[in-house]
């Protein structure tokens, strides 16, 4: 019984002190922003990434149109990132010589520890450094966890985006063989 009065005690302060509840939004459902702002969302076209790789040379994702692309954003000190990295390995090999083709995009500060996880993990896709860059990729893609993967079908077009697990492989295998009827 208690609890009630207290509760009616409540409400008939909110009435009594303005516009009544709704002043404080009581009873109101809370509105989640829309997903387009936090970030790039499925079936809108990506925003093309332009950086430079751990060999040196300079790419963005627009020049793999064309190609189905899963994007992979990680650091070598995100676990669960490294521990996605065996199941990423089996799926750059089953699509191998197929159009299709993954990329790396590297959150360490230190390029020698990503150099190292490379090659202790055997990632041997393109990987882009955000030294320098972090804050542009960051206002581009918005992205909210380590590791987030992304799969941008061949018009450039997001179809999946993950973040914190393995991606939907059916997603995947439907659009490398929508791309290679092309």
């Amino acid at each position: 019984m208690r609890p009630a009065i207290g509760l009616a005690m409540i409400l008939l302060a909110c009435l009594i002190t303005g516009n009544g509840c709704a002043r404080f939004n009581l009873f109101k459902r809370s509105v989640l922003e829309p997903a387009a702002a936090v970030g790039p969302v499925v079936n809108t076209l990506a925003p093309d990434l332009t950086g430079v790789d751990f060999d040196g040379a300079k790419f963005k994702l627009s020049d793999y149109r064309g190609k189905v692309v899963m994007v992979s954003f990680w650091a070598s000190w995100c676990g669960p990132c490294l521990k996605l990295v065996p199941h990423e390995r089996l799926i750059a090999e089953k699509y191998r010589g197929k159009p299709f083709a993954m990329i790396g995009v590297n959150y360490d500060d230190d390029l020698d520890c990503a150099r190292k996880a490379m090659a202790r993990y055997g990632i041997a896709w393109r990987a882009m450094q955000t030294t320098g860059q972090f804050e542009h990729l960051r206002s581009q893609w918005k992205v909210r966890g380590l590791p987030t993967v992304a799969i941008i079908d061949a018009d450039g077009v997001i179809r999946s985006i993950r973040v914190g697990g393995v991606i939907d492989e059916h997603i995947l295998g439907d659009l490398v063989a929508q791309a290679a009827k092309r």
